[in-house]
């Protein structure tokens, strides 16, 4: 419901603007813990006959994020690991005559790749040289775009975005927020930004910026759906009223961390 969702984004943007502003470090492990949620999540929209343990798919993850919380190792190691650790126990489940095993261990390092890689970007915005403001902006212009879509879809969506994927999504809302989120992250925000001490950069890398997020952000949103239209679920999980689970929250956030990360990385 509308108020529900309302409710979540006034107790939770102070919370992580405040958290960022005032203790990253707190961000960076608030986020972690969030990924291992929703990574969980994740799990859960696994085929019913998934075998590899729970356990051990939370560790691969834990290992692919840790290495963005100190910054001398390189990401890509934590990412190798899980995936050794993957095929170790493929290998284990099918001696013991799991035969979808393989299967299991390209879930699990799917899982890896997008709360480890792509959601461990998020944490190494923080280090590029906009800081905190990274973070926001990227986070911020999705929010702005998502809302953008999601009201203007209801109020004049007619043709369907995807209607296998998520029936409820129009071309209409996408173009809104494409339209709105690119006008917050070329304008809006680095003009506002720019009143509380951010050094905002050229004209060309804001716009850039609004433009990658909002046209390619909302395909997580569709990559999540997948997944759940798979293992016919609505949601997937409960944490957050009027949004579902983390991973439902999540979604975009893993394509704009990434998305974010290289494009700022790119020009900065």
């Amino acid at each position: 419901m509308l108020w529900q969702r309302v409710l979540v984004a006034l107790v939770g943007l102070p919370l992580i603007v405040g958290l960022l502003f005032w203790w990253p470090w707190g961000f960076a492990l608030a986020l972690a813990g969030a990924l291992l949620i929703a990574s969980g999540e994740y799990y859960r929209l696994w085929p019913a006959d998934a075998r590899l343990p729970r356990a051990v798919f939370l560790l691969g993850v834990a290992v692919s994020v840790l290495p963005w919380l100190w910054p001398r190792y390189a990401p890509a190691a934590g990412l190798l690991a899980a995936t050794l650790l993957y095929l170790t126990a493929a290998l284990l489940a099918y001696e013991q005559g799991h035969d979808h095993a393989p299967r299991d261990a390209g879930y699990a390092a799917l899982g890896a790749l997008m709360f480890g890689g792509l959601g461990g970007t998020l944490v190494g915005l923080q280090r590029l040289p906009p800081g905190p403001w990274a973070v926001l902006w990227v986070l911020s212009t999705v929010w702005v775009a998502d809302s953008a879509a999601y009201f203007a879809g209801r109020a004049w969506g007619r043709h369907r975005l995807a209607p296998r994927l998520s029936p409820k999504k129009t071309w209409e809302g996408y173009f809104a927020g494409v339209l709105a989120g690119t006008l917050y992250a070329g304008w809006l925000f680095p003009w506002a930004a720019a009143r509380w001490g951010f050094a905002p950069p050229g004209a060309g890398v804001a716009w850039g910026l609004g433009l990658l997020l909002t046209t390619l952000a909302p395909l997580g949103d569709l990559a999540e759906s997948m997944f759940k239209r798979v293992a016919h679920s609505k949601d997937s999980g409960h944490w957050l009223p009027g949004h579902g689970g983390l991973f439902d929250r999540m979604d975009s956030w893993l394509w704009a961390g990434a998305l974010g990360y290289a494009w700022l990385t790119l020009w900065l």
